[in-house]
């Protein structure tokens, strides 16, 4: 007797909380309030000023051009880096991130690590990880040493 394996229908292609991302998100609205409001809790949001935020996005944004569809509306730029700089200033889980940005936390859990690295990318390109990369040669450099002379 053959099996036949049955494709899953999905019984909803995006839940309708997450289509009003754009409404109620943490980027589309609590971003714009505290802007608006009180630019020093945005700060304490996102960890940087409103400016160097714009800045940063506009330094990513050609690794991350995508386009809505019928389906869906395309995450931003801005919403893709707020919610890695929430992420990697809170250790929120992906599960907590999606209620606040109204993104689903499978794909939270894409955009993080692209983020992180188009960020490491970009910064390394302009000059500011230069430091890091020297620590991290001297650091090696030490521990041959360390190991040379232990032995």
């Amino acid at each position: 007797m053959e099996y036949q394996k049955k494709k899953k229908q999905r019984s909803v292609w995006e839940r309708k909380w997450i289509q009003r991302r754009k409404l109620h998100g943490a980027y589309n609205a609590l971003s714009r309030e505290l802007r608006m409001e009180d630019p020093s809790q945005l700060r304490n949001f996102i960890r940087m000023s409103a400016e160097d935020f714009e800045e940063l996005s506009s330094w990513i944004a050609p690794m991350f051009q995508k386009m809505d569809t019928n389906m869906r509306q395309a995450i931003s730029v801005g919403e893709r880096l707020m919610l890695t700089l929430r992420f990697l200033a809170t250790g929120d889980s992906y599960a907590s991130l999606s209620y606040l940005f109204r993104i689903p936390a499978n794909t939270i859990c894409g955009i993080v690590p692209e983020v992180c690295q188009a960020l490491s990318d970009v910064l390394q390109e302009k000059g500011f990880l230069k430091v890091l990369k020297i620590l991290l040669q001297f650091t090696t450099y030490y521990d041959l040493l360390f190991k040379y002379f232990l032995n």
